[in-house]
This record gives structure tokens, C-alpha cells and sequence, in this order.
């Protein structure tokens, strides 16, 4: 946790509290140093431009549907780019940002970077309140438990 929240510590203490290890870090909170805006954590990547893009592009195609249908609740984003692998989905005036799990071949760092600039992006290109967004991640089911198929009523045929 200490390396996502991208401030150094000035100083650092194990603890234990009962049997679990606990780290007690002392981040000093001050005036962002001249020409930065915040920690670099509050800044989306250059890749996410393409991501920001494809958001706008789909809520100008979308939204004339949506209130022409009298929607308040749709799908705005589904995996369309590759690279973020997650379902955006609007509730009102709220988001809800699904994440599904990578696949093993893609770089976890990578991942994690792209969902924290689509949790800054979204707010960012929806016009609402960052406290809006939702997060929910899906993990990847086994094989053998992704459907399974539910025991038949004896005399039914099926």
C-alpha cells in the first residue's frame, strides 16, 4: 500500500498488532513542490488519452439513444480498447467502473496503472464527482465453475 498512495515516508515502524505484522509510516503532508500539480498518482498517463477519447466518442453516439429510449441506466464502455480491460456503466448521475481480472500475460503494474487512470479519466469526461464512481473488480471464475448447469426436477424432461 505504501507505494500506491505515491508519497515517500519520512520514517517507518513495524508493529505488531496480536500475530499480524503491521507498518506504521509518517508521510509528511505539505505544499506540492513549484510546477507539479499533485503526486503523480493523481495524474493519468499519456495512455490514457486514448481511453478518454473513446469515452466521449461513445456518450456523444450513445446518449441521444439513451434519452430518446428514456434510459437513465446504460452502458457507456465495454472493453473496447484492449489495454483497458473494464465496463463502464452509467446509473443517473452516478458511474459504475467494472474491471474484469487481466489475463496472466498481462503485466500486473500495467494494469493496475490503467484502472487508476480510468478511475481519474471517468469523473473527469462524465463531469461528475469523483465520490461518484463505483468500483467493482470481477475475477476470472475457473473453468469448470463459469456455468454450471443446475440439477433437473425428476419428470420434468428436461
Amino acid at each position: 500500500m505504501a507505494r500506491r498512495i505515491g508519497l515517500r515516508p519520512a520514517s517507518r515502524r513495524i508493529l505488531h498488532n496480536g500475530p499480524i505484522e503491521c507498518r506504521f509510516l509518517e508521510i509528511p503532508i505539505g505544499a506540492a513542490p513549484a510546477g507539479e500539480a499533485g503526486p503523480g498518482w493523481r495524474k493519468p498517463s499519456d495512455e490514457a488519452a486514448g481511453f478518454a477519447r473513446r469515452l466521449r466518442r461513445n456518450r456523444k453516439r450513445l446518449e441521444p439513444w439513451a434519452r430518446a429510449e428514456g434510459l437513465t441506466c446504460w452502458r457507456l464502455y465495454d472493453a473496447d480498447i484492449p489495454e483497458f480491460n473494464l465496463a463502464v456503466d452509467l446509473y443517473g448521475g452516478a458511474a459504475r467502473v467494472e474491471e474484469y481480472e487481466a489475463p496472466a500475460k498481462v503485466d500486473p503494474d500495467a494494469a493496475e496503472r490503467r484502472l487508476r487512470d480510468a478511475l481519474l479519466v471517468v469523473p473527469e469526461v462524465l463531469g461528475i464527482d469523483p465520490a461518484e464512481v463505483v468500483l467493482r473488480v470481477r475475477p476470472r471464475r475457473p473453468e469448470a465453475g463459469q456455468h454450471a448447469r443446475r440439477a433437473t426436477a425428476a419428470g420434468s424432461g428436461r
